[in-house]
């Protein structure tokens, strides 16, 4: 305990897999309890006839130096139009969740709004992109009129389906097709064969 204390306060003593529970754009994520497995044995000895100190004031001293660092935060988020599947284009709030070494990014999106401004938005949890599954990105070149206006579109090739994507500027484009094609590079060389 106390090793652990000292030796990593400035990393912790784990990584968390997903989002913080109070960052808007997510589903729940997760919420970190403190719950020691036993009382301090290094505040208070209690196997040695002194009394267990309170959860709570050992609780502080491990956050005191330490804080939880979440694996995937998130790198980017904001409206895109998504092309559906037979026609036409739907707009849909996503966020770029950046992935690490054994996982890959994924681009979670919503369906009936902005997740920070309506409580109620719905993600689409079973179809978000998984980025490692992406072969080929492409910036289109020739814009495309969606709701009456140019919007600047990419494609997404992946091995069982391709998404044209399309932001409100050229400079968001360019945003979201840079954090892929860098996640892209990371893919974990397993996952190639």
């Amino acid at each position: 305990e106390k090793a652990c204390l000292e030796r990593t306060a400035q990393h912790g003593c784990a990584r968390v897999e997903g989002t913080p529970a109070d960052q808007a754009n997510t589903a729940g994520g997760i919420n970190i309890k403190c719950q020691p497995p036993q009382p301090s044995w290094v505040r208070a000895p209690y196997d040695m006839g002194v009394p267990p100190i309170n959860p709570q004031v050992q609780c502080s001293d491990i956050t005191r130096t330490q804080q939880p660092v979440f694996m995937t935060p998130i790198r980017k988020e904001g409206w895109l139009w998504k092309n559906g599947r037979f026609s036409g284009y739907n707009k849909r709030y996503f966020a770029f969740e950046q992935g690490h070494m054994h996982r890959s990014a994924m681009m979670r999106y919503w369906v009936n709004g902005n997740p920070h401004e309506f409580t109620a938005a719905r993600e689409r949890l079973y179809k978000a992109i998984i980025v490692w599954d992406i072969k080929d990105v492409e910036e289109l070149q020739k814009t495309q009129v969606i709701d009456g206006e140019p919007r600047w579109c990419f494609k997404a090739t992946l091995f069982y389906r391709t998404y044209t994507l399309c932001a409100e500027t050229q400079e968001e484009r360019n945003e979201w097709t840079s954090l892929i094609i860098d996640a892209m590079s990371r893919r974990h060389p397993e996952s190639e064969e």
